[in-house]
């Protein structure tokens, strides 16, 4: 849905699926929220050129299905990190961002009986991973 925007901003975006990760009975509509965000804010964190990938996977162990975004970005300060799911926290200029953006996706991966994990160096990027419980808890319909 944005590789062609990307593409035109010099940022590549590079897909890496597992074909055996299973149906996840989850809320389509907010699950795309949550990774529409996590893309927006990976493409901001890119100064002039760079790479967002994009992967899947199920860890069969922990009955979860694993999604990481990550990016070749300006990455996150240690000492904010703490912060960046919190409310209206943000690292924007006034009138280029709420702070909302990761708090909701925060909400709805808990929502869904998920978690977030970040994991950032400066200047070299940041990846986050979103795992999602398999049972279908908490969840409306496949996707």
């Amino acid at each position: 849905m944005v590789e062609h925007q990307f593409k035109l901003d010099n940022v590549a975006i590079e897909i890496q699926l597992d074909t055996s990760v299973p149906t996840l009975w989850a809320d389509g509509e907010k699950l795309k929220q949550v990774f529409m965000n996590l893309l927006m804010n990976a493409k901001q964190s890119i100064a002039t050129s760079g790479r967002i990938q994009i992967g899947t996977s199920h860890d069969s162990s922990e009955n979860k299905i694993v999604v990481t975004v990550a990016d070749t970005g300006s990455g996150i300060d240690p000492e904010i990190l703490d912060k960046i799911f919190d409310p209206f926290f943000t690292t924007k200029p006034t009138g280029h961002g709420t702070g909302l953006g990761l708090s909701v996706s925060y909400g709805i991966v808990k929502d869904h009986h998920g978690d977030v994990v970040v994991q950032s160096t400066l200047e070299k990027g940041s990846i986050f991973t979103v795992f999602l419980p398999i049972d279908g808890e908490g969840s409306e319909k496949a996707c």
